[in-house]
């Protein structure tokens, strides 16, 4: 039997079935989202990972957020922030700023996710690392450093020039002699504050809630000085061949211990940048966490000009409790597969809240998940015109809404 040869995602359709999922969880152009912020500026044009840029024009002097701003915008031809690529990059970025809760982490985490599912891509994984706030890592760096010195004569000279130029670089090295140092090495979880072990840990609970699979990886930063609390990346599974050829590319290249040989293959890399708002703004409440998907090909920039179509929501999800909050992202999922427009708020806590910004919306329909709805797997979907309601299963949600004139 001849097996039928895959077809590659065109950029043109990996960017357009890209923007569709990101609008569909809440996230909008960069431009419509700041509009009013930029105070009679014309607002910049950013390339990926200019979060100064971003805190700058979110948080001008003298005025509030009023509420998390989820956006997108998409570059050409931009420089990885983690690593170097031969090949030209077109980059989607995804942003959440204005709230330092770990739904955020979610929320990215879970749309790039279905991103790259529906462009045929199941097999990623989720790479991720707590490295604290600025004090905190500086006291890890002082011990690492500190670490590194005392065993110099036990390291090779590469990695000898390279502590003087970046003592992290060390604990990514494939020699065997730094290998063993990394096993002594002082790790950077062990360094962080009270705020930032809960704000880690609740990122990796939302994950196992999802059911996303996570490896937690010691040695990933990052570029220093951008990221606080916590960074990631998302990489494709390797399948068996491709670790035997990335292994015999090893054993070739002996003489490059800095060569990247992590495992699979980068498809997003991304992290919170809640102190570098905070420099760049001198304001307590700046946060934000952002990520960026890659697409490694050439771009024109008449193909770049891609429109998003969104319905108008039928329904707006209403979350009561941590308990619902965890699994509403699983529901917001299905219904997107049954293409079903939903709004959602995921940053209110409290119902007020998302109640009035249903109202303001004119929304028809309510879907309202709490405690006992979460434990149960239902969701109760009430009429806002006539306040009728009715209790439906999760699994039946999807035919329930579409049976609704």
């Amino acid at each position: 039997m001849t097996k039928t040869k895959k077809e590659p995602t065109l950029p043109r359709d990996f960017f357009k079935r890209a923007l569709n999922v990101a609008s569909y969880y809440g996230f909008q152009p960069f431009e419509n989202a700041i509009k009013g912020q930029e105070k009679g500026h014309a607002s910049p044009r950013l390339k990926t990972g200019d979060h100064a840029s971003i805190a700058s024009v979110c948080f001008p002097a003298g005025s509030r957020l009023p509420e998390p701003l989820l956006f997108f915008y998409v570059n050409e031809h931009p420089r990885s922030l983690f690593e170097k690529t031969e090949d030209d990059q077109a980059e989607l970025n995804l942003e959440v700023v204005g709230t330092s809760k770990s739904i955020a982490e979610a929320i990215l985490i879970k749309t790039t996710l279905s991103i790259f599912e529906e462009n045929g891509v199941d097999d990623a994984e989720v790479i991720l690392n707590g490295i604290g706030n600025r004090d905190s890592f500086t006291r890890f760096t002082r011990e690492l450093s500190a670490h590194y010195r005392r065993h110099l004569n036990d390291m090779h000279a590469q990695c000898r020039h390279n502590f003087v130029k970046d003592v992290l670089r060390l604990l990514s090295c494939d020699n065997e002699d730094c290998r063993a140092l990394q096993g002594t090495a002082p790790r950077v979880m062990n360094f962080l504050n009270e705020a930032g072990r809960v704000h880690f840990r609740e990122v990796l609970e939302y994950l196992e809630r999802l059911g996303i699979p996570y490896a937690v990886k010691d040695s990933l930063f990052g570029p220093r000085d951008h990221y606080s609390k916590i960074v990631f990346e998302i990489r494709r599974t390797p399948t068996e061949a491709q670790k035997e050829a990335q292994k015999k590319k090893s054993e070739e290249h002996e003489e490059e211990p800095f060569a990247n040989k992590q495992k699979g293959y980068l498809l997003a890399t991304g992290g919170r940048y809640d102190d570098l708002a905070r420099r760049v703004t001198s304001r307590k409440d700046a946060a934000g966490v952002g990520i960026s998907l890659f697409y490694p090909r050439r771009l024109s920039r008449s193909r770049m000009k891609i429109e998003t179509r969104k319905q108008p929501p039928k329904a707006y999800f209403v979350h009561i409790g941590t308990e619902a909050k965890l699994k509403s992202l699983l529901v917001l999922d299905l219904l997107r597969k049954a293409r079903i427009s939903v709004h959602q708020a995921f940053h209110h806590d409290q119902l007020s809240g998302q109640l009035i910004s249903a109202e303001k919306l004119g929304i028809p329909y309510l879907l309202i998940m709490g405690q006992k709805e979460a434990l149960e797997d239902t969701v109760i979907v009430r009429d806002i015109e006539t306040r009728a309601q009715n209790t439906v299963s999760i699994p039946r949600l999807s035919l329930y809404l579409k049976s609704l004139a």
